[in-house]
């Protein structure tokens, strides 16, 4: 009897890891990565940005900055017109706010100011849309500035923008180290070609078991998940 229900139960957890693997690569989709996101909902920046909300404020503020060291040109400053035009048009941006260029005292920048729309529908937009907004804009900016110019985000798009490529990749990047330091340690410890699978095969199950307890908490805000604790997590249960 005894026997039957380690069986049943080892199944049991089989089919729930296999089924969580899924969903280990889907939780960046769930993360936030905002400024907010790190912080406790008591904290007076994110009572100011809930705040805000509430008084209506639908774009968050953005820049594109074009520099040349040596001085913009007339035909620089004439694709900088065309990109504002061209960025009016771009998925997510509040077209009719963009506004510039503002030109530099030594004629090396030029600034535009592109905000992207935060709210749409009556929907607060979330980070992974916005971050994809402000990426077109970047690459439209960079299609049609002339050789030479070089082509960078600002303001708080931009910041998020960079927050989200910091963490971008992070969370493979430790789960494989986590997995080859493990693996190393197990082939010392067992020395043998096939007894380090079984401790190593069960972690991954545990893995793709708490992604499947995660991932509907993160996607309902019952819990906050960010690059850097899904790595942790990571870490976690493969160590």
């Amino acid at each position: 009897m005894v026997k039957r229900w380690i069986l049943i139960g080892g199944f049991f957890w089989l089919i729930v890891g296999v089924a969580g693997g899924p969903f280990q690569g889907k939780l960046s989709e769930v993360q936030r990565n905002s400024d907010t996101a790190f912080l406790p909902a008591n904290a007076q920046s994110t009572e100011v940005a809930t705040l805000s909300r509430e008084f209506g404020q639908s774009t968050i503020p953005g820049s594109v900055v074009f520099f040349r060291p040596s001085g913009l040109s007339g035909s620089d400053l004439a694709a900088v017109q065309q990109a504002a035009t061209a960025m009016r048009g771009v998925p997510g941006v509040a077209g009719a706010e963009v506004s510039g260029p503002r030109i530099s005292a030594d004629g090396t920048v030029a600034v535009l100011s592109v905000p992207l729309r935060s709210v749409a529908g009556g929907t607060n937009a979330d980070d992974r849309r916005l971050v994809d907004a402000e990426k077109s804009v970047l690459r439209t900016a960079r299609q049609l500035a002339p050789e030479g110019v070089v082509v960078h985000g600002a303001g708080p798009a931009g910041q998020l923008t960079a927050i989200f490529d910091a963490f971008s990749g992070l969370e493979s990047t430790l789960l494989f180290v986590a997995v080859g330091v493990v693996v190393v340690i197990l082939l010392l410890v067992y020395r043998s070609a096939i007894l380090w699978l079984l401790p190593l095969f069960s972690a991954l199950v545990a893995l793709g078991a708490s992604a499947l307890v995660v991932y509907p908490l993160a996607k309902h805000g019952v819990l906050t998940l960010n690059g850097q604790s899904q790595g942790i997590l990571s870490v976690l249960v493969i160590g």
